[in-house]
């Protein structure tokens, strides 16, 4: 059967590809629609607003000056009523007196005090000869519930007729509008991607090329499409890696209470200004008590970036950028690294480093893009070396050195990654002696460079959570350990869903933008599939491997629990709090890497279809699921963007 499927899709390769390819062009031109509308102001109602009734005799039309600037797709008007409406109302868009638009509208659809949206049948560009009005009208007689409308008497710049007297003002009424011209640039850049990839898979270019080329254009459309200070925390990131690259290494004990901080310029709290420009001499106390724990290591290409950026500008948001820039590029260095070394398991790497929350975390300025990115690294490098290379180096045990030393510091759970020296086989250094005194060298180093780090940011360790005593929340786990395991697991059966929905990008922005839920579900069952049953690629594993790799994942879920429970958790709480799915990411493929292993005795390769064959669906479903996410971005981000 799926050697049919395999010959089926190679005879009919190009027919197949422009098949897929209209289709996901498709998905996408209809789910763009709306997403680069905006509603203009709304008004607030006031002791000084009119209170206009629409009852049988009732006509009110409403001139419309300030139209001319939009391309409109919908007119909101504001209603509300003491009674529940019956009957119709009429509304009618002019232009110069002639009705160009209607609607009939039963009234009792209508919600009290909100606003209805008359929707244009197809986006309108007023013509700026023309004169335009609205008009409402209830021309049901007998309705004893009149609606209410509300205006401003106090706006000059229109007018509106109300049972036939003038009166300058303008009732609640506002426009919804939509960009096209930008939606049109959007989707052009979109299908062009698309293009291209299917030319590369009608080509059969190698998969490191597309992973490479996909992944450098997903990292720069969410570099310019996310805005500054759009992730978790990423301003109080900026002061820190702002004091980083220029005063100093640790944060400073500030505020009389203990939270971390520094003397920085103000300017840098004005990053949404574009005319924001440092001024060395104007600084101020800025704290950043959460970001001050952080290790200097974790935000090294940040700083690189904020420093090489004010040598050639003060401007506040080119420095930001600058950060941003830097790191994301060093991101994906480490990502095309990962996916050149690792031996088994390409595709699956390559999925977790285009979630569309790894992508986000990349283009920011937040420790957790390094931390990703360096953990694949990581894992892939001691996978090459474990089951490709015949013998190690003096490059490769500095390589691991670094990887363990920088990744230890980033964030002290991680510090589990370091079990991974232990599946590279001895046999593979000069001699035993070389192998133990490296790899525990390696792990002693890199915990007391942990230990020492943790002794210096414990002086900023005050109470961000109501509640929260670290100190007493560890005795109670000591003394309580069973209660600890039943809170741990009433946490698990809670939360899951929400971490792999949120570990994958269902929250994207400060995890308040709601993406579409199928990005999640679909490149969640991509991950399961090509962990069981999309690579060919056989090796032969140790069975200790397996253990050392579900250790890794157990031991550095535990750590994030406990952490979370001492600092972030009110004493003696019931459910563990602050647990965030991309808490996840860095440990995931110790997870899958151990399924994938597990169940390869099992496999046969005639119960498989060929990756390289199923490539076409795999790649424009992924590129496709990320456009779906930045759309849904881009209509949150809608007020910041800058249209080009």
């Amino acid at each position: 059967m799926f050697t049919n499927i395999n010959n089926f899709i190679k005879k009919h390769k190009l027919i197949l590809i422009i098949l897929i390819l209209l289709i996901f062009l498709s998905i996408v031109y209809i789910y763009s629609e709306g997403k680069f509308d905006k509603d203009t102001n709304q008004s607030d109602i006031t002791d000084d607003s009119l209170s206009l009734q629409i009852d049988e005799n009732s006509y009110i039309e409403q001139q419309l000056p300030d139209i001319y600037n939009y391309t409109i797709t919908s007119i909101n008007v504001y209603f509300s009523y003491s009674k529940q409406p019956s009957g119709k109302l009429m509304a009618e868009l002019k232009e110069n007196d002639k009705a160009i638009y209607t609607w009939d509208i039963q009234t009792q659809t209508l919600k009290k005090d909100n606003y209805y949206s008359f929707e244009l049948s197809k986006p309108f560009n007023p013509d700026n000869t023309a004169l335009y009005s609205f008009v409402l009208t209830n021309y049901e007689p007998g309705n004893e519930n009149p609606l209410c409308i509300y205006a401003d008497n106090y706006n000059d710049s229109s007018h509106y007729i109300y049972n036939n007297i003038t009166t300058p003002g303008k009732i609640m009424l506002t426009y919804t509008y939509s960009n096209v011209s930008t939606r049109i640039k959007y989707l052009t850049v979109f299908a062009i991607l698309l293009l291209i990839l299917a030319t590369l898979l009608l080509l059969n270019v190698d998969d490191m090329i597309i992973m490479s080329s996909t992944l450098f254009a997903l990292l720069s459309i969410y570099m310019l499409i996310c805005p500054l200070g759009m992730a978790p925390d990423e301003i109080n990131h900026f002061f820190r890696a702002y004091e980083i690259a220029n005063v100093s290494l640790v944060s400073k004990p500030m505020g009389g209470i203990g939270v971390g901080g520094n003397y920085l310029p103000k300017a840098i709290e004005d990053y949404n200004n574009f005319n924001s420009w440092i001024d060395e001499n104007d600084t101020k106390e800025i704290y950043f008590g959460n970001t001050a724990l952080y290790s200097p290591v974790s935000y090294l290409p940040q700083a690189i970036g904020i420093k090489l950026a004010g040598l050639v500008t003060n401007n506040v948001q080119k420095i930001f950028y600058g950060g941003k820039l830097v790191n994301a590029v060093c991101c994906f260095i480490l990502c095309i690294l990962a996916l050149h070394y690792i031996p088994i398991g390409k595709k699956l790497l390559f999925i977790i480093m285009i979630f569309p929350m790894s992508l986000q975390e990349m283009v920011s300025l937040a420790p957790d893009g390094l931390t990703i990115s360096l953990s694949l690294f990581m894992i892939s490098y001691i996978f090459h070396l474990s089951y490709t290379k015949e013998r190690i180096t003096n490059i490769d045990m500095i390589i691991l050195f670094t990887s363990s030393l920088i990744i230890s510091l980033c964030k002290i759970v991680y510090v589990t990654l370091l079990l991974l020296l232990f599946i590279i086989p001895s046999s593979k250094f000069k001699t035993k002696k070389v192998y133990y005194t490296f790899t525990l060298s390696t792990i002693g180093i890199s915990g007391i460079a942990n230990l020492i780090w943790l002794k210096i940011s414990s002086g900023f360790l005050v109470e961000f959570t109501p509640g929260v005593n670290s100190f007493e929340q560890v005795k109670y786990i000591l003394r309580n350990p069973v209660t600890y395991i039943v809170i741990s697991i009433r946490t698990t059966l809670k939360f899951l869903n929400d971490w792999i929905a949120t570990m994958v990008g269902a929250r994207l922005g400060a995890l308040n933008i709601i993406t579409c839920p199928l990005i999640w579900i679909i490149l969640t069952y991509m991950l399961v599939y090509y962990t069981f049953y999309g690579d060919n690629t056989k090796i032969i594993y140790r069975k200790k491997d397996l253990y050392i790799l579900l250790s890794i994942f157990l031991c550095c879920t535990i750590l994030i629990y406990t952490s979370l429970y001492v600092q972030w958790t009110s004493l003696k709480n019931v459910i563990i709090e602050g647990i965030q799915g991309r808490y996840f990411i860095p440990i995931l493929p110790t997870l899958l890497f151990f399924l994938m292993l597990k169940k390869q005795p099992n496999r046969s390769n005639t119960t498989i279809i060929d990756t390289s064959k199923s490539a076409i669906f795999y790649y424009f479903v992924i590129l496709t699921s990320n456009e779906l996410a930045l759309l849904d971005m881009i209509k949150y981000y809608i007020d910041t963007i800058i249209w080009r």
